[in-house]
């Protein structure tokens, strides 16, 4: 199944040996997480780093939706998969792109720069957010 073949995968990229007893833990939505840490309904930024699993998770038009309703500015590390639909996905909810590397190296305004992910930062353009 694709979650047991990220779960491979996230142990051999990263050099892990999983443990013959070990179970991973059951995947929770942000909605889930936000409620159980009780996240403030206006989030100054979210930071998501998921080795891949960014475009599954921007598939979800609830993610999305929920973002967009309570987070002023959305930072991605991205894996080179499909960075056209992140963009697309936050450009039709109104977002504006900020930041936008690739993995590699580049020359920035600050510089040359080498990125060992892609890089996509996103500001929200709505003015009020809420819970709602």
């Amino acid at each position: 199944s694709f979650e047991k073949n990220q779960q491979s995968d996230y142990f051999r990229l990263w050099g892990l040996q999983g443990h013959k007893n070990s179970t991973p833990s059951a995947p929770i939505s942000i909605q889930e997480l936000l409620e159980i840490y009780e996240v403030p309904c206006a989030i100054d930024m979210v930071d998501i780093d998921i080795q891949t699993s960014e475009y599954v998770l921007f598939s979800s038009p609830a993610v999305i939706e929920l973002l967009t309703s309570r987070v002023r500015r959305v930072h991605i590390g991205t894996h080179g998969q499909n960075d056209t639909l992140i963009r697309d996905v936050f450009s039709t909810h109104g977002w504006t792109k900020t930041w936008d590397f690739p993995a590699q190296g580049i020359e920035t305004k600050f510089g040359p720069v080498e990125f060992g992910d892609g890089v996509l930062s996103f500001v929200n353009q709505k003015e009020k957010l809420s819970c709602d």
